[in-house]
């Protein structure tokens, strides 16, 4: 991991007629969704009806945290950590967040080139890390807390989707699919390895950018090595990191940390987007505000344990709520740590 120097069960077959549908496919490099807001129906992978929701999604929260009587204003300053922060939403949602000029920036990415665009554009710090190596990850994380004693907002934006023509099945530098590696284990190692900053920090936030498209894990083939498809894989990694958002929401409830999970936009105009085949449905401007809403809205300050569909509060797939099954998630997860 490098330091840039500061410069300013089995998967049912994927219907892809669906997926070219309006509203319907993956994002960019961190943007994930499968289908727009507002919308009803049945989600052809996971089977989950799409609707809104007022419900707060910790069974046992009251959706408001303990601390909200005394969060201070939202954020006048903050320190802000964004993963896959070199492309897509990941970077579009730095540049809205350095235009303010008030927010120290740390900017994870992978290439060094884009990086250091990223940079001059921010004025952000930027960290080299690859998220396909847990070693990685706990490396940018020692890296962060090495250089800074607060850390107000992590924003796990980082994420593999899939191709138009598909792909084998690929591991990571630890031997987990690629997609459960990275949209998966690698925030739950780097929020894990950086609570203590963020405890530090409190009231601070978490925000994990997911995706409407989920597909419960199967725990008989947690390595997804049969009837493989990168779509399933993404869409396994999505529903497990909404889970865990909302263990860890509990978790924290009384630390003044807030975790939150949301579905930014569908199909932005993104590196991922075009990988995918889908045609734009959304701007990069409505992922980006969903993001940031997440990130220093006051009116968010103090809630916690919720998944968003963009700009309004929805609801994940059924497992989520299923405290069995987030247990069982929970143990496969410890155990590939």
């Amino acid at each position: 991991m490098t330091v840039l120097p500061m410069v300013g069960s089995v998967p049912p077959p994927v219907n892809r007629r669906f997926l070219a549908r309006p509203g319907n496919g993956p994002d960019g490099v961190g943007e994930h969704a499968l289908h727009g807001r507002g919308r009803t129906g049945s989600h052809p992978v996971s089977g989950v009806q799409a609707r809104s929701s007022s419900r707060c999604l910790l069974p046992s929260s009251a959706g408001r945290h303990p601390w909200c009587p005394r969060i201070r204003k939202v954020y006048d300053m903050a320190t802000i950590l964004i993963t896959g922060a070199s492309d897509g939403l990941g970077r579009a949602l730095a540049e809205d967040l350095a235009a303010d000029g008030r927010h120290t920036l740390l900017l994870h990415g992978r290439d060094h080139d884009r990086l250091r665009e990223v940079a001059v554009a921010t004025g952000g710090e930027t960290y080299r890390a690859d998220l396909a190596s847990l070693a990685g990850v706990r490396r940018l994380a020692a890296d962060v807390a090495a250089r800074h004693d607060r850390l107000d907002v992590l924003v796990n934006n980082a994420g593999v989707g899939f191709h138009a023509e598909g792909t084998r099945r690929q591991t990571s530098a630890d031997g987990h699919e690629l997609r459960l590696a990275v949209n998966y284990l690698a925030p739950v190692v780097l929020t894990r390895e950086l609570l203590p900053l963020l405890r530090r920090s409190a009231p601070s936030r978490i925000v994990n950018v997911a995706s409407v498209g989920q597909q419960p894990f199967d725990f008989d083939d947690p390595g997804h090595t049969r009837e493989y498809t990168d779509v399933a894989a993404y869409c396994r990694s999505k529903l497990a990191l909404v889970c865990h958002g909302f263990d860890l929401a509990g978790e924290l409830s009384d630390s003044g940390i807030t975790v939150n999970s949301l579905h930014p936009a569908s199909f932005m105009p993104t590196t991922m987007s075009r990988r995918s085949g889908m045609d734009v449905v959304d701007t990069l401007e409505q992922g980006v505000a969903a993001t940031r809403r997440l990130v220093d809205a006051p009116e968010l300050a103090g809630v916690t344990g919720r998944y968003f569909d963009g700009e309004k509060e929805g609801r994940a797939a059924a497992e989520a709520y299923d405290p069995e099954y987030r247990r069982s998630l929970a143990e496969v997860t410890a155990s590939l740590l």
